[in-house]
């Protein structure tokens, strides 16, 4: 059954790209600031404002007054991507 749900091959053509992209922006969104966060707890000690979830808030907050170095975390993933898929292409061609 697990298997079956981590198999990305039963998917094609637009359907599998929408989910690759969806997994990349949620990534980013949600996983990529925990990681960041439990990263930094490990080696910088506490976080200056607080807990995981006063970083959250300052994340999201960062994203929503538009702020560069937030958004480049967010879609980091996604821009990841695109760039495997651009080597990808050129290795084929």
């Amino acid at each position: 059954m697990l298997s079956w749900l981590l198999s990305w091959s039963r998917f094609r053509g637009p359907r599998r790209e929408l989910y690759f992209t969806l997994a990349a922006v949620l990534s980013g969104f949600a996983v990529m600031p925990v990681l960041i966060w439990s990263v930094g707890h490990l080696v910088l000690g506490a976080y200056a404002n607080g807990s995981l979830g006063a970083m959250l808030i300052d994340f999201y907050r960062g994203l929503a007054e538009p702020s560069l170095p937030f958004w480049v975390v967010a879609l980091g993933p996604l821009l990841l991507l695109w760039v495997l898929r651009g080597c990808n292409w050129l290795r084929s061609h």
